[in-house]
């Protein structure tokens, strides 16, 4: 009987790869390198469930999701610092290479993962990346007036030991503040929360609720909720997200930012 012979793979602290016969080999000691593990994170609070399945669906290329489940808290808002800690752990435990940061009413362009793919298999591990966050205004149609068209969202990057993270409650950066060579690569995250008008009314709300001062956001949340001046962009041929919109409701309870209200008195 043939013996079973434990396959080499590259352990080069730094180094670039060729794809050599569909697989990516090191340009140093020319062994085949490792498939990255990727594991995809997010909060889950308002959402129902079926945008979490088509969040997946959508995602199908990452290898495992964390999904930190906060729907029985009963609060308007979790600490964001505090749960993307827990989600990072969650990954850990997964023994994630690299972390994809995702939101259950987000879509990725659907050729998006072969190219995700490729950038954490090809390259060595001191990238971060960041994607095109497209604020979807109907089904098919995204703005692109003033800051609109300039948001872009830090989103992937290898899970390390001694990662330095932001810790604020609420607008926090969810890769690490510890150095990683920062890449913007054009691949769009389409945003579903802003196609329902009601839906932008409420996101204003929350968020004055929870930064009145605008103390972590220093351009304020009224321009969510404002539609003067808007210019739109429709999707690209080939650049669209799946499955389909779905009319989903952002809903909060009222007490919630009646109690918010009342911790500024």
């Amino acid at each position: 009987m043939a013996k079973n012979v434990k396959k080499e793979y590259c352990k080069c602290p730094s180094s670039n790869a060729v794809l050599l016969d569909k697989t990516w080999e090191c340009t140093v000691c020319n062994l085949p390198k490792r498939k990255s593990k990727l594991v995809a994170m997010c909060g889950w609070k308002y959402e129902p469930e079926w945008m979490i399945e088509e969040m997946k669906e959508n995602m199908s290329f990452v290898d495992e999701f964390v999904i930190l489940d906060c729907r029985k808290r009963d609060e308007l808002w979790i600490h964001e610092g505090h749960y993307r800690l827990i989600l990072r752990e969650m990954a850990r435990e997964k023994k994630a290479d690299w972390v994809l940061v995702c939101a259950p009413d987000e879509r990725y362009e659907k050729n998006a993962g072969p190219r995700i793919r490729e950038l954490i298999d090809y390259n060595n591990e001191d990238k971060m990346y960041t994607f095109q966050l497209r604020e979807l205004f109907n089904p098919v149609w995204y703005r692109i007036d003033g800051i609109w068209g300039n948001k872009a969202r830090r989103r992937l990057y290898p899970l390390k030991d001694n990662q330095r993270m932001s810790y604020t409650p609420i607008q926090c950066p969810p890769v690490p503040s510890s150095p990683l060579e920062r890449y913007d690569i054009d691949i769009n995250i389409y945003h579903l929360k802003m196609i329902e008008p009601e839906n932008r009314t409420m996101r204003t709300k929350v968020f004055n609720a929870l930064d009145p001062d605008s103390k972590y956001q220093h351009v304020g949340y009224d321009y969510l909720d404002d539609e003067k001046e808007a210019e739109m962009e429709r999707i690209p041929e080939g650049r669209e997200y799946y499955p389909k919109y779905r009319k989903y409701i952002f809903s909060v309870p009222e007490k919630y930012l009646k109690e918010e209200d009342g911790k500024e008195e």
